[in-house]
């Protein structure tokens, strides 16, 4: 099998991934769009995949991260030489972004007090360049655009059944039920036991998108909090603008996608033996 042979029958196989996190219902709406076949064809084959994530805090103050991936056949691996990466607000404002660690671009408005959150269904943008053609071979004349519309909503979080002993079941509630949830859990240590979008590893299978959890509501499964000790809950409801979609570039893979929403503040629960 060729390189090329090889690359397409992977990204298939991604792409038949993505069903189980509805990804590809955004397909018929792609292939409408002017141009819409072209840009399918030059997404799947993109080997750019880019993820933001843009939250208000609790606090009041604001971040964004761009994580970047290159995935060659079965290898997968941050992108450290993008340049010009900025996120335009909804107010014209335009936030550089710095890489902070391997493929992760950031800001924070302690750095950038023009980086507001602005929850009124007007568009943030994210955009930047990758002059290596290794890494982006011929992806849509490379074109790294990404939009998402921020929630006007507050946010709601209860744990509403905490773990009676270690190894119990707990349950959540967060409102708006319409928006995704994004959550994570340190143990005592400060170390993260439980993510629902793993933002620390490269890795693009579809796990990540299908990781979000819905309708809010969610049990957690009982090797959660498999021990005793203290636990500290994150948790951020978000809107998420997945993979196909007409207003994501054909230059960004299948499994990118930019997710914006706010969180709450910190819930800190002790499990028993």
């Amino acid at each position: 099998m060729t390189k090329l042979a090889y690359r397409h029958s992977r990204l298939a196989h991604r792409a038949r991934t993505l069903a189980s996190a509805s990804m590809l219902v955004a397909m018929p709406l792609l292939m409408g769009a002017e141009g819409g076949c072209p840009l399918l064809l030059d997404t799947l084959e993109s080997p750019v995949q880019a993820i933001t994530v843009l939250q208000e805090n609790a606090d009041g103050s604001v971040e964004v991260d761009l994580m970047l991936v290159e995935v060659d056949g079965s290898d997968e691996q941050w992108i450290t030489s993008a340049t010009n990466a900025e996120l335009r607000t909804p107010n014209g404002d335009l936030i550089p972004l710095e890489m902070k660690e391997d493929g992760h671009y950031r800001a924070h408005s302690d750095d950038h007090p023009e980086l507001v959150y602005v929850g009124d269904d007007t568009n943030y943008r994210i955009t930047f360049d990758i002059d290596d053609e290794s890494i982006t071979g011929a992806a849509a004349d490379n074109e790294f655009i990404a939009v998402v519309s921020a929630p006007a909503d507050e946010v709601t979080f209860e744990l509403t059944k905490a773990p009676d002993f270690a190894g119990d079941t707990a349950e959540i509630q967060w409102s708006p039920a319409g928006l995704e949830g994004l959550m994570e859990i340190r143990n005592g240590k400060g170390e993260i036991i439980y993510s629902t979008f793993n933002l620390a590893t490269p890795e693009f299978d579809g796990s990540k998108w299908g990781s979000l959890i819905h309708g809010g509501r969610e049990q957690l499964r009982v090797d959660v909090f498999a021990d005793p000790g203290t636990y500290t809950l994150s948790f951020c409801a978000v809107r998420s603008q997945e993979g196909l979609d007409e207003e994501l570039s054909g230059g960004l893979g299948i499994l990118s996608g930019f997710l914006a929403g706010r969180c709450v503040d910190d819930i800190q629960i002790d499990v028993p033996e």
